[in-house]
């Protein structure tokens, strides 16, 4: 393949990628010979074989949920034939988790930040296993890599990756016991990443990196707060939502209490303050306060504010540390069509003995609203069994396979759908039972008409 012959642009957004049967190969394999290769808003889920990967010469894969049955492989980027020129990535905003490795680079030029890393095996693989690459250009900064239960980050090459300011899953940073120099994130100096050890606290430390990982410093002062099922997405199925605001840890002392303040375009959603609701995270023994607060306009746009004001009520009842749920809120589509990021703003967070602290926050979670449901028109269904008899193909019988297709169309001014549509087959009419299903090809997700399934086998 030439230059001339090679894709520009390959956008991939809004998709679920599950085995059909049992054990997948692949979620994705992009291949030399794509310029730009973007993977947005998707879910893996459940058992791939193999990782999934870009060779594509620039790749964003940024707020996708990869979640395996324990075993599965991860994601990933491979710089073959040339890591010079292939295998370049940005990995933003994904959680990852249950698999045997998280993200694996396997090509130069990569970032990772901004990244839940967590329950898996290995969370980061850096490896020249298959050709050596410039290791140095690697960048994994800003990530919480937690839960993972043999390596945090694990570098098989002989040249120092750089993993500075990542959360390891406890203020102590991550476990590293074959240094000589036990050292904390203050104190990092001019020793190299041979030189450096951190087993202290026993017990108290994080995940576990290998040698070659310049982890220091790290984040100490964490604290992690999360939209959860982010991107939201309202349409004509399911107009509203309850989501669940929630801490995954961190900071640098235990959360007594806690201010924040969360903002939306009312012009797209509405919240109701009856249907802000306290979670679980602080325990029994606690003040929950919501207060409505003036709009405020940003960008020339108007947004609607709620402020969160939570606390426990005695001190001898200490902070809390663990992940939990702050608050839920009940969000409904006020549009036809539009988006709102749903942006959430720390006040401030206090310890026990009412000190403050410090940390960071989530970025806004976008909300999408499609509330108009798509146009399925010209439906057909043909029976694509050979018959030795002539006609025999209008009636069908159990194992033939039949087609089906439809024209779908979108009617409203929100453009393309905001999820993969899913189109079922019920073959009742056919002679079944009442509610029969295909085997095979029973779904099939789409962004636009017409869209066709294939080989189903009537029962």
């Amino acid at each position: 393949m030439t230059p001339a012959q090679f894709v520009q642009n390959l956008i991939v957004t809004g998709n679920e990628f599950i085995p059909r049967i049992g054990e997948g190969r692949r979620g994705f394999y992009i291949n030399p010979g794509v310029v730009n290769f973007t993977f947005l808003n998707n879910a893996i889920l459940d058992k791939f074989a193999s990782m999934s990967v870009t060779q594509a010469q620039h790749a964003l894969l940024e707020h996708n949920t990869v979640t395996g049955d324990g075993g599965s492989a991860g994601i990933g980027t491979w710089g073959y034939p040339d890591p010079a020129v292939w295998g370049h990535a940005t990995f933003r905003h994904n959680d990852i988790s249950r698999t045997s490795r998280g993200i694996t680079l396997l090509s130069q030029n990569v970032t990772l930040e901004e990244n839940l890393i967590h329950d898996n095996a290995q969370g980061v693989r850096v490896s020249d296993e298959y050709g050596g690459f410039d290791v140095s250009t690697l960048h994994i900064n800003g990530n919480s890599i937690t839960g993972n239960s043999e390596y945090g980050v694990v570098n098989t090459t002989t040249t120092v990756v750089d993993a500075q300011g990542n959360w390891w899953g406890t203020a102590h940073g991550p476990l590293d016991v074959l240094g000589p120099n036990e050292i904390d994130a203050s104190n990092c100096g001019t020793l190299t990443v041979a030189q450096i050890r951190n087993a202290l606290p026993a017990g108290l430390l994080g995940n576990a990196v290998s040698e070659n990982v310049d982890y220091c410093p790290w984040d100490d002062t964490h604290i992690h707060i999360e939209v959860e099922d982010c991107p939201i997405v309202l349409n004509a199925e399911h107009p509203s939502k309850t989501v669940a605001i929630r801490f995954l840890g961190g900071a640098n002392a235990p959360l007594f209490g806690y201010s924040l303040v969360f903002k939306y375009k009312p012009s797209v959603v509405s919240i109701a303050k009856a249907e802000i609701l306290e979670g679980t995270f602080l325990g029994s023994g606690t003040t929950f306060n919501v207060t409505k607060l003036p709009d405020e306009v940003i960008g020339g746009e108007v947004f609607s504010r709620y402020r969160i004001d939570a606390a426990r009520l005695n001190q001898s009842l200490g902070g809390v540390s663990a992940p939990g749920t702050m608050f839920t809120v009940k969000i409904y589509a006020a549009a036809a069509c539009g988006s709102t990021p749903l942006i959430l703003q720390l006040l401030n967070a206090r310890d026990p003995n009412n000190a403050p602290i410090t940390g960071m926050i989530a970025g806004p979670c976008d909300i999408t609203v499609d509330t108009q449901p798509p146009v399925v028109a010209s439906v057909a269904v043909t029976n694509t069994t050979v018959f030795p008899i002539t006609g025999s193909h209008e009636w069908t019988k159990d194992g033939d396979a039949l087609v089906l297709t439809a024209t779908v169309t979108n009617p409203d001014a929100c453009g393309a759908w905001t999820t993969p549509l899913t189109i079922t087959a019920n073959l009742s009419p056919l002679g079944g039972g009442s509610a029969v299903l295909p085997d095979v090809g029973g779904t099939r997700r789409c962004t636009r008409g017409p869209s066709r399934i294939t080989r189903l086998h009537r029962r």
